[in-house]
C-alpha cells in the first residue's frame, strides 16, 4: 500500500496545493502538478460551492496533489491509484479522477494527517461529476467521520463549524447558561426554544462554578460579568480537572481578550451579536459530533441580525434596568463599567429588532475605550439613553428632556 509524506511538515489549512513523495511517473490519474491544480481549483471555487442548508458537514480546502485511493471492484478487484484532492469534511471528501467511478463504489484513501503520518479511512462513492476532458470530480462519503482537526491547522479565532445546520429537536443534554444580563438570558431561551436542553443559568462566577461541577454536557458563558469573566471560571475549572466544554460569548473581540481566552482554553469563542444558527451549530459542536471537537471561534465580522427575536413585551424590564445601570455608571464616571455596560448593548440590541441602539453603543464603546472618559464620551451616551426611552414608548420631546 502506497504511503504518503507530506511536504508541508506544518500540517496547516491547505490554500495552495501541497505536494506529497509518492515516487516517480503521473502525479495523478488527472495529470496535473500541484499549480495546475491550484488554478482549476480556484476555477471551481470561484463558481461556489460554499455552504449548503443541505450539507451536513462544511468543506474545508485540503489540497493535495496526490494521494492514495484504493477502487473495490463489485468482483473484488482492488486497484491502487493516486488521485489529486480538493476539500474534506468531517464526513467526507472531494477527488480528481481521470475516469467515472459508480456510485456505491466501495474505495479507501489514505489521508496525510497534520504534522506527519497518515490514515486509512474507508468509504464510499457518493457523487461523480464531469469537470472537463477526462476529469471527474469524485465525492467520498467516509464510513465514519472524522476529527477535522487531525487533518487541518486552522486559526483558532477563524473556525468555522463543521456542522452546516442543526435541527434544534436533536440537541439534548444539560447546558449551564453563564450570564448577569437578563436581556441576554431571554434572547439565548428564545434561541433555544426548540431543543430538549436542560438549561440551568447562573448569574455569577461562583454559581457557574457550583452549577458545572454538579456535571453538565457543555457551559455557555458570557466572558464579562459583574463578579470576574469567563476566563476565570475556565482556569478554576480546569484546575480542578473539569474539562466540561466552554462556549464563550462576548461582544469584546479585542486581541487581549483572545488572548485571554486562548490561554484559558477556551473551546468555543463566539462574538455578537449572536445569531440562533450560530449559537445551534456551536452547542450541536459538543453535543452532536463524535469526539467532542475542540472549537475555537466563530467567524468575526459575519454574524447576521437574527428573525424572530423575544418579543418586544419580554424586554421592556430590562431594558429600564440596563438604563438604571447605565445612568449610575456615568453619573459615577466610571468609564470601565459604563463601557462594559455599551458592549452588553451592542451585542444583544439587534437581537431584539434593535438595530439603532446596537450602532449607538458600538459608537461609545469605541469611544470610551480610546478616552477611558465618560464625559469625552456623552454625546453617543446620552443618544443611547434616548433611545431606549424611545423603545420603551417615551416620545421624543419627552425622552430628550428625561435623558438630562
Amino acid at each position: 500500500m502506497p504511503k504518503p509524506t507530506p511536504s508541508n511538515p506544518s500540517g496547516s489549512a491547505a490554500t495552495r496545493t501541497q505536494r506529497l513523495t509518492t515516487g516517480g511517473g503521473r502525479p495523478n490519474t488527472v495529470g496535473l502538478h500541484a499549480e495546475q491544480l491550484d488554478k482549476l481549483f480556484d476555477q471551481m471555487d470561484s463558481h461556489g460551492g460554499g455552504s449548503h442548508p443541505r450539507r451536513g458537514f462544511v468543506r474545508w480546502d485540503f489540497r493535495y496533489e496526490a494521494i492514495p485511493l484504493k477502487i473495490v471492484q463489485p468482483d473484488g478487484t482492488e486497484t491502487w491509484i493516486k488521485v489529486a484532492c480538493r476539500n474534506i469534511s468531517r464526513g467526507g471528501m472531494s477527488v480528481l479522477h481521470a475516469a467515472f467511478l459508480h456510485l456505491g463504489t466501495e474505495v479507501l484513501t489514505v489521508i496525510p494527517k497534520r504534522g506527519a503520518g497518515a490514515v486509512q479511512v474507508e468509504g464510499e462513492v457518493v457523487r461523480c461529476q464531469h469537470r472537463m476532458g477526462s476529469i471527474h470530480e469524485i465525492g467520498i462519503k467516509f464510513k465514519e467521520q472524522l476529527r477535522t482537526e487531525d487533518f487541518l491547522l486552522i486559526d483558532p479565532f477563524d473556525y468555522r463549524f463543521s456542522l452546516e445546520s442543526v435541527d434544534p429537536d436533536t440537541l439534548e443534554g444539560t447546558l449551564v447558561y453563564v450570564e448577569d444580563s437578563k436581556l441576554d438570558q431571554k434572547i439565548v431561551r428564545h434561541f433555544l426554544r426548540d431543543t430538549r436542553l436542560r438549561i440551568r443559568e447562573a448569574a455569577s462566577t461562583e454559581d457557574g462554578l457550583r452549577l458545572a461541577r454538579e456535571g453538565a454536557d457543555v457551559l455557555l458563558c458570557d466572558y464579562n460579568l459583574q463578579d470576574g469573566n469567563a476566563a476565570d471560571i475556565i482556569e478554576r475549572l480546569r484546575s480542578e480537572g473539569i474539562r466540561t466544554p466552554v462556549i464563550v460569548v462576548t461582544s469584546d473581540a479585542s486581541l487581549m481578550t483572545r488572548q485571554r481566552l486562548t490561554a484559558a482554553e477556551a473551546n468555543a469563542f463566539l462574538t455578537k451579536p449572536l445569531t440562533q444558527d450560530t449559537l445551534l451549530r456551536a452547542l450541536g459542536e459538543f453535543l452532536l459530533t463524535p469526539n467532542k471537537v475542540e472549537m475555537k471561534a466563530s467567524e468575526p465580522g459575519k454574524a447576521r441580525v437574527p428573525a424572530g427575536g423575544p418579543p418586544a413585551r419580554d424586554v421592556t424590564e430590562d431594558l429600564r434596568e440596563i438604563l438604571e445601570q447605565l445612568q449610575t455608571a456615568m453619573k459615577e464616571e466610571d468609564a470601565m463599567a459604563t463601557r462594559s455596560i455599551c458592549l452588553g448593548l451592542r451585542g444583544s440590541a439587534p437581537a431584539v429588532g434593535l438595530p439603532n441602539l446596537a450602532a449607538l453603543a458600538d459608537e461609545a464603546a469605541t469611544n470610551l475605550a480610546q478616552t477611558m472618559s465618560v464625559e469625552e464620551s456623552i454625546k453617543p451616551l446620552k443618544a443611547i439613553e434616548v433611545e431606549i426611552l424611545r423603545a420603551l414608548g417615551a416620545s421624543g420631546s419627552a425622552a430628550a428632556g428625561d435623558a438630562k
